[in-house]
């Protein structure tokens, strides 16, 4: 008898790990499909508001997730919005383009990239997850 086959284990054979990567691409393609869909439901509700006039409380949180996701899908670091992200480069890195953006989000808000950036450092928490497996 092979050694080799001895002392393999027969829960990681290759078939049932085909069938794991298989049930956890079809995990990730459901989670996918919910998010699109919360996506839509988001927008639909920011056209709503928009057209009434409501600013509520429920529509500032919605804008403030998509600053999250917006950051993260251009590499920034979890936990930060991307306002954060371009005051921290004008502020501490004197970056052209964090400058660049700070100015023309301070022509909807005064001073919103000062007040993002002293008030992310004052309450920083930023998220930690919890031994998260991603790989496939």
């Amino acid at each position: 008898m092979d050694e080799k086959a001895s002392t393999q284990d027969p829960l990681q054979s290759d078939s049932v790990r085909g069938i794991a990567r298989l049930k956890l691409i079809v995990v990730y393609l459901g989670l996918f499909m919910v998010s699109q869909l919360s996506h839509i439901l988001a927008s639909l509700y920011l056209i709503f508001c928009l057209i009434i006039g409501r600013n509520t409380p429920r529509l500032f949180r919605l804008l403030i997730t998509w600053d999250y996701l917006f950051n993260i899908t251009l590499n920034g670091k979890l936990g930060e919005t991307y306002s954060h992200r371009v005051a921290r480069d004008c502020f501490e890195k004197r970056q052209f383009i964090g400058c660049f953006v700070c100015k023309f989000l301070d022509l909807f808000q005064k001073d919103h990239c000062k007040t993002t950036y002293d008030g992310h450092n004052a309450e920083a928490r930023p998220f930690k997850p919890k031994d998260v497996d991603t790989t496939l």
